[in-house]
């Protein structure tokens, strides 16, 4: 049972929680200034995802050229995503710019969270100043909600800003808990469906694989952790290779 908040208690935590969201809505006000004079942009490559799209949502398979069932798109969560909303009526291009310009506002609410709970291990363990953890929050926030090519590419319709957020959330949740890496279940799902919409993201799978077997020293509990970072990619790989070996017989 957790001790009562003392008045002291709760006005620092009322100042703190007004400092974040003014910090929070300032963040995201710099990205939306930052994307409105590209807000129309687009690339060849959003158009790819729109033709696989648009054959998925017309029940055609997620295919560029129709009857020729070849695995060409890098991002099957992407395409099949808009393809699955297009169903609703809603234009393709359109959707695909409104779904990128979210995630990328969602991307810097996880890196904000990610980054509070990484140094407030810092605070506790490393003597770091909370005041200075603090500051250091905020314009890490403001830094990241100005970067250049999460804004460039989050006005374009692509696949990347869903990438970059669900890969930050799932760094965040990895960080949730001390000591770092003991909860893997939720970093390996948020991974598992960021290497279907970036392939490289696999990457962090095979690391997290790599850490549980070269840290510890209970041959059980490496098993176990294992297991749970295999479940989820099961689930979601699992699923997206049997489609595509049912449409494309490879």
């Amino acid at each position: 049972m957790k001790p009562a908040l003392t008045p002291e208690d709760r006005r620092r935590l009322a100042d703190r929680r007004r400092r974040t969201g003014f910090v929070m809505l300032a963040a995201l006000a710099l990205y939306g200034a930052l994307l409105w004079p590209i807000r129309m942009s687009v690339t060849d490559d959003t158009f790819i995802h729109l033709v696989f799209a648009k054959h998925f949502r017309d029940g055609l398979g997620l295919v560029f050229n129709v009857g020729q069932p070849v695995f060409g798109t890098t991002s099957p969560l992407w395409s099949l995503g808009l393809g699955f909303l297009g169903r609703t009526g809603v234009d393709l291009l359109l959707l695909a710019r409104g779904l990128s310009m979210l995630f990328g506002a969602l991307a810097i609410v996880a890196f904000a969270i990610f980054l509070r709970r990484f140094l407030e291990s810092w605070v506790s363990e490393q003597g770091f100043g909370a005041g200075r953890a603090e500051l250091a929050w905020a314009l890490g926030t403001l830094a990241f909600a100005g970067d250049a090519w999460l804004v460039r590419w989050s006005a374009t319709g692509m696949e990347t800003a869903l990438a970059v957020f669900l890969t930050i959330a799932g760094f965040a949740s990895y960080v949730s808990r001390r000591p770092w890496g003991n909860r893997v279940l939720v970093p390996a799902a948020w991974w598992s469906l960021a290497a279907l919409a970036r392939p490289e993201a696999s990457v962090l799978l095979a690391l997290l694989l790599l850490r549980i077997v070269v840290t510890g020293s209970q041959p059980r509990l490496k098993l176990v952790r294992v297991a749970w970072v295999l479940f989820p990619i099961a689930i979601v790989h699992g699923a997206w290779l049997a489609y595509a070996l049912s449409l494309y017989h490879s």
